[in-house]
C-alpha cells in the first residue's frame, strides 16, 4: 500500500509510523515535513522509541509561534533543554491574557517565571472571569489577591459571578457582606440555591442565607426528596426538606415509594407512614400494600388496619 492509500485510511501520523518502521520513509520526505505533521508523528510514535524522540526533536526546530511552542512544552520532559527552551520561548511570544495564563500553568510553585507570569496577567486582566483566574492563582495574603477581590466586586453581576465572590471573599470582609447583599436581592431558581448550598460552609452567612431562600421558593415533592437524601444526616438542609415535604400535597403512590425506599428507624419513614395513614385509597390498593410489604412492618399493620376499616364500612 503506498503512502497517500495509507494516510487516507489511518492518517498521516500512523501511516508514517508504520513505513517508517519497514523502512520505506526517506529523508527527503522528512526535509519536507511541516510542524503539524511532525506532530501527528510524536502522537501516533510507541512511547520511548527513537521515532518519539526525532519527533520532538523536529517539533523543537520547526516550531515558531507561540501555540507552536506550547504544543512542545506540553510534550518534552520535565527538566529537560528542551522544555526550558520551550518556556523561554513562551515568555517571549506571549502577549494576551490567556496566553500568560497557560505560562503561569507551567511555571514551578513561588518560581521568578509565576511571579512574572502573575504580574503579566494582572497587567492584562479585563472582564469578570479574567480577574477569577487572577484570583485562583494569586497567593494568598497578596496584593494582587486584593486588587483581584476588589476586581471582582466591581465587575460581577448575575447570581454566579457574586456566589464565586462570596466564596473568594473573606469570612467578615466588606465585600463578603456586600456578596451576601447581592446575593439576597438576585431572583435565582431553586436548583441554582442547591447548587450555592453545596459549595457554602457549614455554619457561615452564606449557609444560613441559601437556607433562608430554599425555604421560601416554591418546589416540587420530587426536589425536596432529593434534597432530603443527599443531605448529610442531621444537617440543617435534610430538617427543613422534611419540613417541606410534611408540608406539600402528594400521592398514595409516592409516599409509598418514599416509605419503600426510606432507611428503616428514619425520620422520613416515619412521616410517610403517617401521610399513608391520612390518605384515602381504595380496598384494591390496600390490599396490594398489604400482599407487597414486609411481614411484621408498621405498614403491613397499618395496611390491615385500613383493610377492616374498608370492611366494617361495606
Amino acid at each position: 500500500m503506498d503512502f497517500q492509500q495509507l494516510e487516507q485510511r489511518a492518517g498521516f501520523g500512523l501511516a508514517f509510523v508504520i513505513h517508517h518502521t519497514n523502512g520505506r520513509i526517506s529523508e527527503e520526505f522528512m526535509n519536507g515535513m511541516d510542524f503539524d505533521q511532525w506532530l501527528e508523528v510524536y502522537d501516533r510514535a510507541p512511547a520511548g522509541s527513537d521515532l518519539e524522540a526525532l519527533a520532538l526533536k523536529k517539533l523543537g526546530e520547526l516550531a515558531e509561534n507561540f501555540d507552536q511552542w506550547l504544543e512542545v512544552c506540553n510534550r518534552a520532559s520535565a527538566g529537560s533543554d528542551l522544555k526550558a527552551l520551550a518556556l523561554k520561548k513562551l515568555v517571549e511570544l506571549a502577549e494576551n491574557f490567556y496566553q500568560w495564563l497557560e505560562v503561569c500553568n507551567r511555571a514551578s510553585a513561588g518560581s521568578d517565571l509565576e511571579a512574572l507570569a502573575l504580574k503579566k496577567l494582572g497587567e492584562l486582566a479585563e472582564n469578570f472571569y479574567q480577574w477569577l483566574e487572577v484570583c485562583n492563582y494569586a497567593p494568598a495574603g497578596s496584593d494582587l489577591k486584593a486588587l483581584a477581590l476588589k476586581k471582582l466586586g466591581e465587575l460581577a453581576e448575575d447570581f454566579y459571578e457574586w456566589f464565586k465572590v462570596c466564596n473568594r471573599a473573606l469570612e467578615g470582609s466588606d465585600l463578603k457582606a456586600l456578596a451576601l447583599k447581592k446575593l439576597g436581592e438576585l431572583d435565582a431558581s431553586f436548583d441554582q440555591w442547591l447548587t450555592v448550598y453545596n459549595c457554602a460552609l457549614e455554619g457561615n452567612d452564606l449557609e444560613a442565607l441559601v437556607l433562608q431562600k430554599l425555604g421560601e421558593l416554591d418546589a416540587s415533592f420530587d426536589q425536596w426528596l432529593m434534597v432530603y437524601n443527599r443531605a448529610p444526616a442531621g444537617n440543617d438542609l435534610k430538617v427543613l426538606a422534611l419540613q417541606k415535604l410534611g408540608e406539600l400535597d402528594a400521592s398514595f403512590d409516592q409516599w409509598l415509594m418514599v416509605y419503600n425506599r426510606a432507611p428503616a428507624g428514619s425520620d422520613l419513614k416515619a412521616l410517610a407512614l403517617k401521610k399513608l395513614g391520612e390518605l384515602t385509597e381504595d380496598f384494591d390498593q390496600w390490599v396490594i400494600v398489604y400482599n407487597d410489604v414486609p411481614a411484621g412492618s408498621d405498614l403491613e399493620a397499618l395496611a390491615l388496619k385500613k383493610l377492616g376499616e374498608f370492611d366494617r364500612s361495606s
